[in-house]
């Protein structure tokens, strides 16, 4: 199970400041996703998290998008990729590529995470919507 330290603070001597909370959530969210971990992920998402995504300008809840990432990678080993972050005292931005299908499928995307108490209150996701279509597509046709 992954998990967050929660009440931990830099005067326990577990993290040197706050953007190292951030950091961590962020980890922790990506291995989460990677693993698609419906635990991981409600543990990191605040109960009222809202998740945007440019393609459709729709919010989803936390609960919505857990089930999005849930349903879309089943039985689909993926990874993220060339992973860049920016820590910010109010969360993180994250560019990586969602590589799945051995490498088949590639897809660029961009995250700008809010995080407040160690939980993602907001995340305005950015990529390419053909490409999650196709792989939607692709499962529903193998499996």
């Amino acid at each position: 199970m992954l998990s967050l330290p929660l009440g931990t603070n830099s005067r326990e001597g577990m993290f040197v400041n706050d953007l190292d909370k951030i950091n961590l959530v962020a980890d922790l969210f990506v291995a989460a996703v990677t693993t698609g971990s419906r635990q991981g992920l409600e543990q990191v998402f605040d109960a009222s998290a809202v998740i945007w995504h440019n393609t459709d300008g729709v919010e989803q809840s936390a609960a919505e998008s857990i089930n999005v990432i849930i349903a879309t990678f089943r039985n689909r080993p993926f990874s993220y990729e060339k992973m860049q972050r920016a820590v910010f005292p109010t969360g993180f931005v994250q560019q990586h590529v969602i590589t799945a299908d051995g490498g088949a499928f590639e897809m660029p995307a961009c995250l700008v995470v809010e995080v407040k108490n160690s939980k993602i209150t907001r995340i305005n996701e950015y990529y390419d919507g053909v490409r999650v279509a196709a792989l939607k597509s692709s499962r529903r046709n193998t499996g």
